[in-house]
């Protein structure tokens, strides 16, 4: 399911008086992120995705995606398996003339039984046992 989020921030928004802006999921794995910041940002605006009270993007604490004209496309597997399934952007905008927007694009694999096979063989052995094999 591939999710679209536009979130403009108004001229002279602080960090202190960022904007938050709920992005709206179904239960699943995120497992395609994209994010996209136009030409005219001038890297005056910056972003950072919480899952609750966690920065999730950029991973790293404190830390935000500013750049100007270029898409930050990367792969993930950050599930989301209890409610409440959203994510929340954090934006501020350091330009005193223009407000400016930034394109969120995630894609959610839902959730399969199938999915919660461990990714790794060192279950196989036991997987075999309780087969009977």
């Amino acid at each position: 399911m591939f999710y679209n989020f536009r979130i403009v921030t108004p001229l002279n928004t602080s960090y202190a008086n960022r904007l938050k802006t709920t992005l709206r999921l179904a239960k699943g794995t995120i497992s395609q992120v994209s994010i996209f910041f136009p030409k005219t940002c001038d890297g005056m605006l910056r972003l950072q995705i919480f899952h609750g009270a966690n920065q999730v993007y950029p991973f790293n604490t404190g830390e935000f995606f500013n750049p100007e004209n270029e898409t930050i496309p990367f792969n993930d597997d950050y599930e989301l398996s209890e409610p409440p399934f959203e994510l929340v952007a954090h934006t501020w905008n350091l330009d005193s003339n223009f407000s400016h927007s930034v394109h969120i694009r995630l894609n959610v694999t839902p959730i399969s039984s199938i999915s919660r096979i461990p990714k790794t063989g060192r279950h196989f052995p036991s997987l075999l046992k309780k087969l009977g094999i």
